[in-house]
């Protein structure tokens, strides 16, 4: 029976973990033989949403005032082993007038190449941090690397709400553990 608890302790870009028996996340992952990738590398990622996004994007006018400064969008996703995509979410955002133009593009992502660990692929849960601008009728997108170390509002909130589900993880698990004696 796993635990279930998500522990980030080598935070990279893009965040793993193992998916519980009731489909949550689980533990993080970061000993990969073989990360999980898009198909292409980073720079592709990254044109892949920026070639979508834009024609998806609401008025340039409603845009002017609000993204010359950088926005954030975590991007989530349950990937099996085989690397198919299910269950996308967005799970923050800064600028909600642009989550619709993220969400039509990411609906259209394809599948990845899967993680594998001790030689098999592994099924798992992946957060994607994308940081963009619009400035001059250009979208500038960029793979955020700190986006669980931010000590803005938003990254305080992205860590309550994990610090929450460990709390909630924790207690199911010693639910269970009492259950059984």
């Amino acid at each position: 029976m796993p635990l279930l608890c998500l522990l980030i302790l080598n935070i990279n870009a893009q965040v793993f973990t193992s998916v519980t028996e009731d489909g949550g996340p689980g533990m993080g992952i970061d000993d990969f033989e073989v990360e999980p990738i898009f198909p292409g590398n980073d720079p592709d990622l990254l044109y892949f949403f920026q070639t979508r996004v834009f024609p998806y994007m609401p008025a340039r006018e409603a845009l002017a005032s609000s993204t010359n400064q950088e926005q954030l969008i975590v991007l989530s996703f349950r990937m099996d082993t085989l690397g198919h995509i299910s269950n996308r979410n967005i799970e923050y955002s800064t600028f909600l007038l642009m989550d619709n133009a993220f969400l039509q593009a990411f609906l259209n992502m394809p599948d990845w190449k899967p993680g594998i660990i001790d030689g098999k692929k592994i099924e798992m849960q992946v957060y994607l941090p994308i940081a963009y601008t619009y400035i001059n009728n250009e979208l500038n997108l960029r793979i955020e690397d700190d986006w669980l170390r931010e000590e803005s509002e938003e990254g305080r909130w992205l860590r309550y709400t994990l610090a929450g589900m460990i709390v909630v993880a924790i207690a199911a698990w010693g639910y269970m553990l009492l259950q059984k004696l």
